[in-house]
């Protein structure tokens, strides 16, 4: 893994990682409104419709391991290929009995903040367990780089400090991991 300051967007490889969370709108589109999703959906409006569908016939549901889904037990993160993405899941719907007014199923939550040390654990959970996934993705899609943010570490409230570990044990340079300027060591 390499990393790099600066844009992602920017860098020439032919495969972007985009950090998504789970949660689908009234619509059915996939909630895409900050972050490198946010990116990605400005330059593909029809993007959080597509990705939305693919979230919803999956019918993904967090666990302990991570996310996975009750159709099939692949990986929670999918390829792409038409645009060279691959859909990375950081943020799964989170379970809470406390209304905090966020409409959509009733029991669960989208939370735009990663609340408490419980779900940066969660969050950390998810990441951990879709890396394998992340390298057989960028196989299928015969990557030679991909560029990616710093996984969680943005709007899902972990530091780099306790993520960057992880990530340089399962990728290899082909991997180029952007993080923004002034947050060189969070």
């Amino acid at each position: 893994m390499r990393e790099a300051i600066g844009n992602m967007w920017d860098d020439p490889a032919p495969v972007k990682v985009v950090t998504i969370n789970l949660c689908v709108k009234a619509d059915g589109a996939l909630v895409m409104g900050r972050g490198c999703a946010a990116e990605a959906a400005r330059r593909w409006p029809e993007l959080p419709a597509e990705w939305g569908r693919h979230v919803h016939d999956r019918e993904y549901v967090p666990t302990a391991e991570g996310v996975r889904t009750r159709v099939c037990l692949d990986e929670s993160l999918f390829p792409d290929t038409a645009r060279g993405l691959i859909a990375f899941p950081v943020k799964a719907r989170e379970h809470t009995n406390i209304p905090d007014g966020t409409e959509g199923h009733p029991g669960w939550m989208c939370g735009n903040r990663v609340r408490s040390t419980w779900c940066r654990v969660e969050v950390m959970r998810l990441i951990l367990a879709n890396l394998r996934g992340l390298v057989s993705c960028a196989r299928v899609l015969r990557a030679s780089a991909v560029a990616m943010p710093r996984l969680g570490c943005g709007f899902g409230g972990l530091s780099w400090l306790d993520v960057s570990p992880w990530l340089a044990a399962c990728l290899d340079d082909r991997f180029v991991v952007y993080g923004l300027p002034g947050e060189a060591s969070r």
